[in-house]
């Protein structure tokens, strides 16, 4: 694999926050969103369209199974109808199993599956 230019990495050092708000941190750049900030971003606001950023959440999703572990998400049924407590009254459930991987849809987990020089982002 080729190594990451020097301009590249000159330029991750310059604007990492790599211990910016301590070693303990779990927020990052998170913590830049204060109040006043989230004042500003409902400002702006002018029109009030709503628009999604998501990627279909089914079987026909957009990953195509060449990197492993990048599977579209899989929902199973494991239980439909069932009576588990056998209550006089007909009680019973429904109940499923979702399975995908975190880059099989929109990042759920951030930036944390990133890094350089052998270091994930945050740590």
């Amino acid at each position: 694999m080729p190594k990451l230019p020097d301009e590249l990495l000159g330029l991750a050092d310059r604007v990492s926050n790599r211990g910016r708000w301590g070693a303990d941190d779990r927020r990052g750049t998170l913590n830049l969103i204060d109040e006043a900030a989230v004042r500003r971003g409902a400002a702006a606001v002018r029109d009030g369209k709503v628009f999604s950023l998501a990627v279909p959440f089914d079987a026909e999703g957009p990953q195509t199974g060449a990197i492993p572990g990048r599977d579209n998400p899989e929902l199973t049924m494991t239980a439909v109808n069932v009576a588990y407590t056998g209550d006089a009254d007909g009680f019973c459930t429904n109940d499923d199993a979702f399975s995908m991987g975190v880059q099989a849809a929109t990042h759920w987990d951030s930036l944390s599956h990133v890094g350089y020089s052998h270091e994930l982002y945050n740590g």
